[in-house]
């Protein structure tokens, strides 16, 4: 679209920040800060000018203080919210932005936006200017005429009113509208009007009499008579209402033609803003506009394969690249170990802020902390690994990326090679049985909603529930009342439809997520299965694996536990050994808060959880009965994951009362553990991140926030992570140690699921590989507490026997 030499676009700056702040949630930079109204701001601005490609544009803000209109009504907007402080926090960083693209700003004591606004367009005119003005305040409606124009900004289409189409909206013309508002007022601005006067009673008289002057001229004949009181009685307001709904057009502000010209924006400007509040996207758009973009930012990034460029250090040859996962898979190379020797760019860009996403070759050299121009490709990755190499030891990380996750990478690239044999045949069996289930299942729901419906919509399944049977909405959504698992699992008391609905999702995510998954995914000619396992991924240190998510099958359920069946070893003659460590996360508790109670527990090999049941119930061991250890046993891991009294009492279906004495009485009998949380959040406060066991960190900027459910998340999670990410780092030292030891072996190391590892192994070495596997995994690293390996051995994933 051309620019037409005589077009200007007055911006309403507040009207788009509360747009922006609204519509978009939650987002913020890897440190806290929230970004939601500039990205916002931002996208409406860059849509503005891609669309209509304005020749001149001005931003108009409103003030903070009070107005001419105070001076006239002391109540005016009294009523009106103030600014949330999420937004203000943003306000000055928008008006960064605005000015890096050379937008003049024009703002005034005493004046509103609005007032500005109209000054502006008045003088624009007198100019031979047509104006369209940005805004979704209907206040502006009142400026339309065939000069200009209002453009009211939406995310699926922009409405822009003309003459015509204000009369289409409101049945007037814009030179009516003051009439209206004054009549009806404005609750929003807390604008009085006409007590008992609606929109359509002042439209009738604006219609017939034209204007409030007009209509106070006539009163006489104004019928029924209980209007004509109103009006009578409300004459004052009405014509105040007038006064504060007219917008100024003579505000003293000065206006030259030339600073609204669009310009060269200071790319320079808005790059280091781009870098600070973490808009990658835009960034990469600034770093390369009107150029091709070299092949670095191109395919190869997207794909997450770059080239191998060696560097030499001390006299050694040190391999950098990103993704070398990657690259030992596409290279064939099954004998080479990748520890040392290599140095990848994408997992020490994760260990240096595992929290923030974006781990691609463009990404990670934008990132401001870098501070990296990009270039061509092997210039790029050896500024990278001397910038990341140099962080890595500044935070003593490099021991943890050198011994732990660079050997880990060729241990992964080992696993998803080999891959796990799958049962084609068990597999479509169950398949076929689920379809079967499911069909049972949805003619049941049917039969006790009395109708069918589509299961899979919430909003069809609100119906059902909360219209039809008239069931309690216990939670609420955006979108009306929630149906989740844990609602429908309260409803399930009262009514048998929620509890087969529960059967139904189930059965739905099983039969969709991971039997045709797998089918779909498993390799036609081996029938062997190769997942991802993906290292940069968690927060915590954690693997996470995809194609499919081994680490989301729903074991807790027979029917989840089921599909286990279908993992079977490659060959007859060998089986599935599965080597999981027992309760590690408690056994890390116990060592890092160093309590004497919990230590005693797992020295003399005691039931963990019935021995806390003793401690909290202040009985003997013999005398704890199953419900006492399932309470003990919630609290003991929900204390890891930092629950409080009202997820206890939740999930115990207790009283709160109740769930606050459990848990003082835990901290009273394991004071250490106290303690310990009470100084892992402290030290997260001054410092802004926590560490594991071998020093992997992980920031969290939230622990300081003015938001309380946003400080209390991240008080949790500081409690949460040296314990979680201390045990990812476990399992990381058990899998090359196993996959060291047994490299020249039959036995392949196939799959991880959280705390497990299973191997497919030769049934004549089952005792000897087993006993290894034990041993390796036991002594891995030395705790207060021993660590404790469960072995099992069996045909398949599922039908194994204790070794």
């Amino acid at each position: 679209m051309k620019k037409k030499e005589n077009d200007i676009y007055l911006i309403d700056g507040n009207s788009l920040c509360y747009r922006a702040f609204y519509a978009i949630k939650g987002l913020s930079t890897s440190k806290g800060i929230p970004t939601n109204a500039i990205y916002g701001v931002l996208n409406m601005l860059r849509k503005l000018v891609k669309e209509h490609s304005p020749k001149m544009l001005t931003f108009v803000f409103d003030m903070k203080g009070p107005t001419t209109r105070h001076e006239k009504f002391k109540e005016y907007k009294v009523h009106r919210q103030p600014m949330p402080d999420d937004l203000i926090d943003q306000m000055d960083s928008i008006k960064e932005f605005i000015s890096a693209y050379n937008i003049p700003i024009f703002q005034k004591e005493g004046y509103e936006a609005d007032d500005i606004i109209a000054t502006l367009a008045e003088k624009a005119k007198d100019k031979g200017l047509s104006v369209t003005i940005v805004t979704g305040d209907k206040d502006a409606l009142q400026l339309v005429d065939k000069f200009t124009k209002v453009l009211s900004p939406h995310t699926t289409s922009d409405k822009l009113y003309d003459p015509k189409g204000v009369h289409e909206k409101y049945g007037i013309g814009p030179d009516q509208m003051v009439e209206l508002m004054a009549l009806m007022g404005d609750s929003t601005d807390n604008i009085p009007g006409v007590k008992g006067v609606g929109q359509v009673t002042a439209l009738k008289l604006v219609t017939k009499y034209g204007s409030v002057e007009n209509i106070y001229k006539n009163i006489e004949k104004i019928e029924p008579e209980s209007l004509r009181k109103k009006l009578k009685e409300n004459r004052k307001m009405a014509e105040l209402s007038r006064e504060l709904v007219e917008l100024d057009r003579k505000v003293p502000v000065k206006f030259d033609i030339k600073e609204a010209q669009v310009g060269e924006p200071d790319w320079e400007k808005l790059a280091e803003l781009c870098r600070k509040f973490e808009f990658n996207k835009l960034l990469k758009e600034i770093m390369f506009r009107g150029e091709e973009q070299p092949e670095l930012f191109a395919e190869k990034s997207k794909k997450g394969v770059s080239n191998i460029v060696e560097v030499n250090e001390g006299g050694r040859t040190i391999k950098v690249g990103l993704d070398v996962k990657s690259l030992l898979a596409s290279s064939g190379d099954g004998s080479s170990k990748a520890g040392k020797d290599f140095f990848d760019i994408m997992i020490a860009d994760y260990l240096l802020d595992p929290s923030r996403p974006g781990r691609d070759l463009t990404e990670i050299v934008l990132k401001p902390e870098y501070n990296i121009s990009p270039g061509e490709e092997n210039d790029t990755i050896l500024k990278l690994y001397n910038k990341l190499r140099s962080l890595l030891e500044e935070k003593e990380l490099i021991q943890l990326f050198q011994d732990v996750e660079m050997p880990l990478v060729k241990v992964i690239a080992d696993m998803e090679k080999e891959g796990v044999g799958i049962d084609v045949p068990c597999l479509k069996e169950l398949s076929q049985q689920m379809e079967k289930n499911l069909a049972k299942t949805t003619k049941k729901i049917y039969s006790l909603a009395g109708e069918e419906f589509n299961i899979n919509s919430p909003k069809q399944l609100q119906v059902i529930l909360f219209d039809k049977l008239g069931l309690p909405k216990v939670k609420k959504t955006k979108t009306g009342a929630s149906t989740d698992e844990s609602v429908l699992r309260k409803l399930a008391k009262s009514h048998e439809l929620p509890a087969v609905l529960l059967e139904y999702r189930v059965m739905n995510k099983l039969k969709t997520g991971y039997y045709d998954s797998i089918l779909q995914l498993v390799d036609k000619k081996t029938h062997r299965l190769h997942a991802k396992f993906n290292q940069a991924v968690t927060a915590t240190g954690r693997l996470s694996s995809s194609e499919p998510n081994l680490q989301n099958i729903p074991v807790k359920t027979d029917m989840g536990k089921e599909i286990r069946r279908a993992f079977i070893p490659g060959e007859k003659d060998m089986l599935i050994l599965a080597a999981d460590y027992s309760q590690i996360e408690l056994r890390i508790l116990a060592h890092l808060s160093g309590d004497m109670e919990l230590i005693k527990a797992f020295e003399k090999e005691e039931d963990v959880h019935s021995f806390t049941a003793s401690k909290i119930y202040g009985c003997k061991m013999d005398e704890v009965t199953g419900e006492m250890r399932r309470a003990a046993k919630t609290i003991n891991f929900g204390i890891i994951y930092g629950m409080g009294p009202f997820r206890l009492a939740k999930d115990l279906e207790i009283e709160l009362s109740e769930a606050k004495l459990f848990i003082d009485s835990y901290f009273k009998q394991y004071a250490g553990v106290k303690a310990f949380i009470d100084k892992t959040i402290k030290e997260a406060r001054k410092r802004g991140y926590v560490t594991t066991l071998l020093n992997r960190r992980r920031y969290i900027p939230e622990i300081t926030s003015s938001n309380e459910r946003m400080k209390s998340f991240a008080e949790r999670v500081a409690v949460n992570t040296p314990v979680q990410g201390s045990a990812a780092d476990l399992i990381k030292l058990a899998m090359i140690a196993c996959h060291d030891e047994l490299l020249e072996s039959e036995t392949k190391m196939v799959i991880q699921v959280h705390d497990e590892l299973v191997f497919e192994v030769p049934e004549k070495e089952l005792k000897n590989t087993s006993g290894k596997i034990k041993e390796i995994m036991e002594s891995v690293i030395k705790l207060e507490v021993p660590l404790k390996v469960d072995i099992e051995a069996g045909k398949n994933w599922l039908d194994m026997k204790n070794i």
